[in-house]
């Protein structure tokens, strides 16, 4: 499909989604007609609207199935929630080989349980999609012992298979700058966290993702120097907000500033990458949107 006429597609849906006067609506509902509403607004359709999160499950399936129908390919949803996999991976290795039950295993990941499964105890690869024989050999490889050290080392592998493929194919370059940005923030908070610990220095190295922005050899030397070196240092590489709520962190432990930092430099990152319609930006602007709109969504229903 042309690129421009699909981000035509994206840019109605964008203007389509819920905006601030049905939020407004919403807040003044009770749980009942909440759902109701939402129904009317054919959020959440197919869920059978018996609970708000089984609606919010279902709003990002439609979504899912809908982009991946239009675009016939599943490229481009693989990598927006990548973390849905990442997190089934996790979950499906430690009950494998750590007998840890779990209740949760998202529908959004590519990878069927069953695949994990086989994969995991038998190495068997033949429910996996072709296109990412090579990724778990990969992961065939990882030899930690270790519970947390394997599953680093799993996210590390995941994370560059996507940003390997991303960043070879010209069209997908801005799912390269997507994964980049994705990695620094995460490196961010895992170097916070670690420092304001006190862990070793040896448990970052294993922590650290592959990125280019920062880089790991960079985040290695800082972790050592005093706060106002570090804050000094992460002022050439992120804005102001980023930068205080860093502060907030490591002074104070307190992670919230920080989370809410991050994000809104990610949503207008995203909205300036929106734009060019010559590339793929507009999708994934919406497709991070519909992330915003669910967190709303979930923090008006619970406020009831």
């Amino acid at each position: 499909m042309d690129l421009n006429f699909l981000n035509g597609i994206y840019y109605v849906k964008t203007e389509n989604m819920l905006n601030e006067d049905d939020f407004n609506a919403l807040k003044r509902l009770d749980e009942k007609l909440f759902i109701r509403y939402l129904r009317t607004k054919s959020y959440g359709f197919n869920s059978g609207y018996l609970n708000i999160e089984s609606i919010i499950e279902q709003e990002f399936l439609n979504v899912k199935e809908e982009l991946d129908k239009i675009t016939k390919s599943n490229f481009i949803t693989d990598i927006f929630y990548l973390e849905e996999d990442l997190t089934n991976m996790k979950i499906v290795y430690k009950e494998v080989f750590y007998k840890v039950k779990s209740n949760t295993f998202s529908k959004m990941g590519r990878f069927s349980k069953e695949a994990l499964e086989q994969f995991f105890k038998y190495g068997n690869m033949k429910l996996l999609p072709k296109e990412y024989e090579e990724m778990f050999k990969e992961i065939n490889k990882i030899k930690e012992e270790d519970l947390q050290d394997y599953l680093q080392e799993l996210e590390r592998v995941v994370f560059n298979f996507y940003t390997n493929f991303s960043k070879s194919n010209k069209k997908y370059q801005v799912f390269f700058n997507y994964l980049e940005y994705k990695k620094v923030m995460d490196n961010l908070k895992t170097f916070l966290k670690f420092k304001n610990r006190n862990e070793s220095i040896e448990k970052l190295k294993k922590a650290l993702l592959d990125e280019e922005i920062v880089g790991r050899a960079v985040w290695i030397d800082l972790y050592n120097e005093y706060n106002n070196t570090i804050l000094n240092k992460l002022a050439t590489y992120f804005n102001e907000g980023i930068v205080a709520a860093s502060d907030e962190f490591l002074n104070k432990g307190n992670n919230t500033d920080l989370r809410k930092e991050t994000l809104n430099y990610k949503t207008e990152l995203l909205k300036l990458t929106s734009y060019n319609n010559e590339t793929y930006a507009p999708i994934l602007y919406y497709l991070h949107l519909k992330q915003l709109e669910s967190y709303k969504v979930r923090e008006l229903y619970y406020a009831k």
